[in-house]
């Protein structure tokens, strides 16, 4: 608060505190609010759009993996050091590759604390898969020049005779299952605004993952909130071993798999889909109504009826002062608006906007008055909502 008044930043204008998921950032959250509140009673308060959604959905995949029998991450972390701590391995390595005609890759170094980083890791160990099963089994032929190593054992241990494909079906599996998470992850690290996109891609993301595991009669007509409430650790809206999704080259290796082993890995990629899908469940704010209602910003969705009574809400949301009922006469106008339909909508969100608000009217004049500082509230949270690491504040101009 003293930093806040030697720069001369007007406190009360503040819009919202952004921040990750612990929990002691709510409280700075709800500290920083009253504290605001008792300097300038006109304070609102904070608009709250929850937490930082990318820690949410990155999280959930690691939750997942939690649950797996075996911990593939160690795993790509283990076949990786067996090789970047041995020069002649390398080079025994490439000879092999060499010989099998497969491309001379190294493996890919998984990062501990992104669990994302396994994509890129898994993928290269299966694309070597035939040349590594011979080079692990030859490095221990002999037990006088067999390797020593932690690494090496665990990952001896895993390309045994009778683990090597239950190994490989997880491997499938998430390399399958992976891109549901990248695709929402690279859409919101994106810089330009993307906060008009984060509802529906909240709901569609946990949709993609629920549809894989669970009957279809059981997400069909549900979004939003709804999706919160569905049991999915409730084996009656499960789908059978056979019918959940977990890719074909999964599903090819698993049934070369003894019934027992089969049994094990189906009950592991259960609990991956229970893990992650409750975690997203509890953890997105998918009963945040105003981040719901920010979805009227999508150019795509302008057309719709049901936007008239967001960007009402909207309005007094983030602009108070604004009279409600000119905001929605003009929003009423700008649906009908065939100057506004002519107008690209594939372009920039910033862009589509300002060539909107640059219309004229019959007169000459702005034909919008009331609702630029409206939609420009909205799309200053911007994405920094999605990508904060720890609490940063956030002052509309």
């Amino acid at each position: 608060m003293t930093q806040f008044k030697e720069d001369n930043l007007p406190i009360e204008k503040l819009c919202t505190l952004v921040r990750d998921g612990p929990n002691v950032n709510k409280t700075i959250f709800t500290t920083l609010e009253k504290s605001i509140k008792e300097e300038c009673p006109e304070f609102p308060g904070f608009v709250d759009l929850g937490s930082c959604i990318l820690h949410t959905v990155h999280n959930a995949f690691g939750k997942g993996l939690e649950k797996l029998p075996l911990n593939i991450g160690q795993q790509c972390l283990d076949v990786h050091a067996l090789f970047k701590h041995s020069a002649a391995r390398r080079e025994d390595y490439e000879k092999l590759q060499f010989q099998l005609d497969i491309d001379a890759h190294q493996f890919q170094q998984h990062t501990q604390v992104r669990w994302l980083s396994l994509g890129p890791a898994i993928t290269r160990i299966l694309e070597q898969w035939d040349a590594l099963l011979i080079f692990v089994k030859d490095l221990g032929e002999n037990s006088r020049t067999e390797p020593k190593s932690v690494n090496y054992r665990h990952v001896a241990a895993l390309l045994k005779p009778d683990e090597k494909g239950a190994t490989k079906v997880f491997l499938e599996f998430l390399k399958n299952a992976i891109p549901i998470f990248e695709e929402f992850l690279t859409l919101f690290q994106k810089t330009t605004p993307t906060v008009h996109l984060v509802y529906d891609g909240m709901c569609q993301t946990l949709m993609k993952l629920m549809c894989r595991f669970l009957k279809p009669d059981t997400v069909k007509g549900k979004f939003g909130g709804e999706l919160s409430i569905l049991s999915c650790d409730d084996v009656q809206i499960q789908l059978s071993d056979k019918d959940i999704v977990m890719g074909d080259d999964a599903r090819g290796v698993l049934v070369k798999l003894g019934s027992d082993k089969q049994i094990i890995v189906m009950l592991g990629i259960r609990a991956f889909f229970c893990a992650a899908i409750i975690h997203l469940q509890h953890k997105l704010p998918l009963h945040n109504r105003l981040l719901k209602d920010l979805g009227c910003l999508n150019p795509q969705k302008l057309e719709y009826k049901s936007t008239q009574s967001a960007i009402q809400n909207i309005a007094r949301k983030l602009q108070p002062n604004v009279d409600v009922s000119c905001a929605l006469d003009e929003w009423k106008i700008l649906q009908m608006d065939n100057n506004v339909a002519m107008i690209n909508k594939e372009q920039i969100i910033e862009h589509y906007w300002n060539a909107i608000f640059a219309l004229k009217s019959v007169a000459n004049t702005v034909k919008y008055v009331v609702l630029p500082c409206i939609v420009k509230s909205g799309l200053v949270f911007s994405s920094d909502e999605c990508r904060v690491n720890g609490v940063c504040l956030s002052m509309p101009g």
